[in-house]
Formats: C-alpha cells, structure tokens, sequence
C-alpha cells in the first residue's frame, strides 16, 4: 500500500462542507488514483483549508494499492502458443 497527500481546489460555490470535504476528496483521488494505475483503498485525515478570499482546498492522504495487470485475451494467448 502507498499513501500519498493528495490537495485538490474547490471551485467556488461547490458545497463541500456537510462532510468536511471527505466525499469530493474520495471522488478526486479516485479518479487521480485510477490515471496513475492506482486503486484507491481509503481516504485519511481529510480537512477543508483556506478562506472565501484566498479560495478552498481539500486536502488529505490517499491509501492506494497498483491496479493488477489486465489478463491478456484467449485468443491472443493461442495465437502465441501456436
């Protein structure tokens, strides 16, 4: 398992506060997670900073684990076993 501290803006105006960001947090690393050849397994420690005038962020710590390699086709496999 890897953990990595992972912030992500919020656009003005997304309500984000009735869980303290933890569902935009997990939607976000999910998605950042899964570019990078990740799964996410959990989201830790996630809080809301900043301010209506400097803008808000979400931050927290992403638990990831490699994505297993996808099984080659059956048909690819018996085109090489000949």
């Amino acid at each position: 398992m890897e953990r990595k501290v992972w912030i992500f803006p919020v656009a003005n105006g997304e309500p984000h506060f009735d869980d303290n960001g933890f569902s935009y947090f997990e939607e976000q690393a999910a998605e950042k997670a899964a570019i990078g050849g990740y799964e996410l397994v959990t989201a830790r420690s996630v809080s809301i900073d900043g301010s209506r005038v400097s803008g808000w962020v979400i931050r927290g710590v992403a638990v990831l684990k490699a994505r297993a390699a996808a099984a080659p086709e059956a048909s690819a496999l018996q085109a090489q076993m000949g």
